[in-house]
Order: structure tokens, then sequence, then C-alpha cells
């Protein structure tokens, strides 16, 4: 078994490294939802934005 990650997947890696820590240090406690596929993410994000904007 290869410990080598492909770039593409370390670039997205740090990415979502960087938003979790940028969340922390906002004061937020990040979650980690399990999603099968970019469509269903990107319809949670309008949720929680839906919900953020009636608060």
């Amino acid at each position: 078994m290869s410990n080598d990650v492909e770039e593409k997947d370390k670039e997205q890696f740090m990415t979502l490294i960087s938003q979790v820590y940028a969340a922390v240090k906002d004061g937020y406690e990040p979650a980690i939802i399990p999603v099968l596929d970019e469509n269903e993410a990107k319809v949670l994000v309008k949720f929680r934005d839906k919900d953020r904007q009636s608060r």
C-alpha cells in the first residue's frame, strides 16, 4: 500500500483544513457531514444559509 497522496487530493485536503481552521478562529464549531456528492453538499449549504438568514 502506497502512502503517496495525489496532488489534487492534497490540495483538496489543504482547502478543507484551511476552512476548518478559519471556522474555529471565528468562534464556530465545525462539523463534518457526510454527503453522497457535490450536489447534495450544495443543497445542505443552501439550507444552512437560509437558516442563518432567518436568525
